[in-house]
């Protein structure tokens, strides 16, 4: 009887963690799941030899479960339609070819010493020269060694003979 109630647990635990994974979610399925297998293992915890054939038996099924699922996106076409790729592409701001030596910018994030500025329309990844640059202030280009822009804090005095 024992060992029936923790196949029971077993099997609707892994069940409601499978579920956890294509549920969006607070998550009560995987923590619901979770305690149920530790219920049905510690249920099993005197019938060593039964614990592991239950183990050996979920662990098949959950290989089977997951080929299938593969398989099922495979053979539509939809593999990289399928939750498990993101849909997105991250475009990556392209320079102009002149280079950016001397272009003065917007810090969008703060630099310490790294983080985002703007030229014009370009957003690029800039590290500070050796100082912390609040968001917000003004910078110019020092340095631009293809990927490696460095950049400098415009200060208030150079703003004015500018």
């Amino acid at each position: 009887m024992t060992v029936l109630l923790s196949v029971i647990c077993l099997a609707a635990g892994a069940a409601l963690c499978i579920v956890e994974m294509f549920v969006p979610g607070f998550g009560l399925p995987g923590i619901g799941g979770g305690l149920l297998l530790v219920l049905g293992t510690g249920l099993l915890y005197k019938a060593a030899g039964a614990a592991a054939l239950i183990v050996l038996i979920l662990l098949v099924a959950a290989l089977i479960a997951v080929l299938m699922w593969v398989l099922r996106y495979a053979s539509s076409g939809m593999l990289a339609q399928s939750p498990l790729f993101l849909r997105e592409k991250e475009s990556i701001p392209q320079k102009a070819s002149g280079g950016l030596a001397g272009r003065e910018g917007e810090a969008l994030t703060v630099l310490r010493p790294s983080g985002t500025a703007v030229f014009g329309n370009m957003k690029v990844d800039v590290t500070a020269d050796a100082e912390y640059i609040p968001a917000g202030a003004r910078v110019r280009v020092v340095s631009d060694r293809g990927r490696f822009v460095t950049v400098t804090q415009i200060k208030e005095e150079e703003k004015h003979d500018d």
